[in-house]
């Protein structure tokens, strides 16, 4: 799962979240070896 938060002082707030289904290193991508992935997030 991952979250993103809003603090840039003070206390932080949720501004969204979801599911990360996939990933690859920048690198691996660079090269041409792994296709990127897709990336689909979820607000709730």
């Amino acid at each position: 799962a991952c979250v993103f938060y809003d603090a840039p002082s003070g206390q932080a707030r949720v501004l969204g979240g979801g599911f990360i289904q996939s990933a690859s290193a920048k690198s691996a991508i660079a090269k041409g070896a792994v296709r990127p992935p897709l990336v689909e997030a979820m607000r709730g």
